[in-house]
This record gives structure tokens, sequence and C-alpha cells, in this order.
């Protein structure tokens, strides 16, 4: 596992910086309030996820380091099993058949798209990491439920345009129009390891209720600010939204809560979904609709 998230796995680690133990039933995990201010370890890698995950212009009220040891354990598990399999079968965990599928112009640059944010990260550099990459990325709800997802990890799946699984993304501002719309908002930056991503280019794409595609180990579509897949290259920004199967491959590691503010508002405007326009084509509600209202009824 790459040094910047070594104390995710040491007790002696979170012992030693002071960690919250927080017990719930027999769920346990940590939590310490960071101050951004210091050169811990925590304060550093909140420092770059944020400039990568686009929080520019959100207002922070307060942001928590998390850990769950058992978490944290699933997720290496998955990793070295990751790894270990493109090393040995490569043929069954990763295939190319998508650039014999149609537009694949597009597909392509999908997958450009999901390299660089992969290579963004200095912990993807190696080709030994290339072949399991941590990629970070955020889920959207409201600050109560952020705790429940990260003592329990994710445990509902959502059935939506990309395909059945866990939606997360890499832009704060991306989830805006949700965010506005809850009591407490909130945003949970994960580590991901999304594996070798299909590049999805439509809700055509995907039969409803079905999986992941054989030989890729999640989902990844370049979006709109409305939530729509990009059809032609621009030179505008893309947004994107990543799928991934498995509770393994997701590891709650910050809880930033939000203030409800007038720049919240402002962005949610910029980023208003289509569906909230066009209720009547369901092929147009983007599949994030569905995983906000999965995350606010989670666990009730």
């Amino acid at each position: 596992m790459p040094s910047e998230f070594v104390g995710l796995f040491d007790l002696e680690y979170v012992d030693r910086e002071k960690y919250q133990l927080v017990i719930s039933g027999e769920i346990q995990y940590y939590r310490k309030m960071l101050t951004l201010d210091s050169n811990s370890k925590e304060d550093q890698l909140f420092k770059l996820l944020s400039l990568n995950l686009n929080f520019d212009d959100l207002t922070i009220s307060c942001v928590w380091s998390v850990v769950s040891l058992k978490l944290a354990l699933a997720f290496s598990n998955y990793k070295a099993f990751q790894f270990k399999r493109k090393q040995e079968t490569r043929s069954l965990f990763v295939s190319d058949d998508w650039e014999l599928k149609d537009q694949n112009d597009l597909r392509k640059l999908n997958m450009e798209q999901f390299e660089k944010k992969v290579v963004s990260y200095p912990w993807n550099s190696s080709e030994d990491e290339k072949l399991s990459p941590i990629l970070p990325a955020l889920f959207a709800t409201d600050e109560d439920n952020a705790w429940k997802y990260v003592s329990t990890g994710f445990q509902t799946k959502t059935t939506g345009s990309y395909g059945t699984g866990y939606y997360l993304n890499t832009s704060a501002q991306y989830l805006t129009p949700y965010l506005s719309e809850m009591i407490e908002p909130s945003i949970i930056i994960c580590l991901t390891l999304p594996g070798y991503p299909y590049p999805v280019i439509s809700g055509k794409d995907i039969q409803k209720g079905k999986g992941l595609f054989q030989g890729h180990q999640s989902h990844y579509v370049i979006t709109n600010p409305d939530g729509t897949p990009v059809e032609k290259p621009s030179t505008g920004l893309y947004y994107d939204e990543l799928v991934v199967d498995q509770e393994g491959q997701i590891l709650p590691v910050f809880v930033v809560c939000l203030k409800k503010d007038h720049n919240l508002h402002q962005l949610s405007q910029k980023f208003t979904r289509l569906h909230k326009e066009k209720e009547s084509s369901e092929e147009q509600i983007p599949v994030y609709h569905f995983e906000r209202e999965n995350a606010i009824n989670y666990h009730n």
C-alpha cells in the first residue's frame, strides 16, 4: 500500500495521533477533526485531494479524517487480489472488446480522461501500482448518513443508467444540486480501486439491472455539467461518474461537512440536472438522482 495511506491501516498511528474511538454496537471506527493548518499526513493528503476533486468555492465547515480498520483490511485485500489476478490472468480481467464497439473515438476519450485522473496522483506512478490504481472519488450524502457509511461501508447498490453498483464521481461541484437539497450536506472522500473500467458513452450501453461488463472492474463515463454523457469531444471541462461493483473497492477516508450557503446554491444552478426539467423521460434521469435517494434512506 502506498506510503500516503499508511495511517489508515495502523492502529499504533491512530493511537499516537489521538484519533477518537467511536463505538456503535459491534461496529467501531476512529475519527479526528483536522485543523487544515498543520503539516500532518492527514492535512497534506486532504489538501491534495480537495484541489484535485474540485472543492473550489464550496464553504467547508469541518473536515474529519476517518479510519475503519475493518474496511481498510477489506480494501487492502481487494487491492492485493486485483493486483495478483491482473498479473497472472490478465486476459480474464482486462478486456479490450470495447475497442470494437460503435463510437470508438468517444470511448477512447473516456479512457484517456480516466487515465489522466489516475496518473494525476503520485502513488499511481509505478508500473506495479498501475495494475491496481487507487483513484480518490466522492459520494454525497447528509452528515448523519455519512457516519453510517464510514462505520459499515457501502451496502446498497444503485440500479442506474450506467450499470448496477456503487456510484461515485471526481468533482465536488458536480454534486451541488443534491447537496443543496440536504439539511446537513456532506461529502465522503473515498479511495477506490476501479481496476480496468469499461468506457460507457450512453445509458443504451447498459441493460437495466445488469452488472459490470466482463473483463472490467468498473464502469466510467464522462459527463456534461447536467449529468448527461458527453456526446462529442469539446474544449470544455469534463465531469464523470464511476460505478464499482464490490464494497471492498471503496474506502472512506474523509468526511467533509459543508455550509449550506449562497455559494452552494449558486453552484447548484450551474450543475442543474436534466431530470429536473424533463421528468417524463426515464432514460434522461442521471444515475446520481437514484444514488442520492439511496443515501438518504440508508439504514432506515
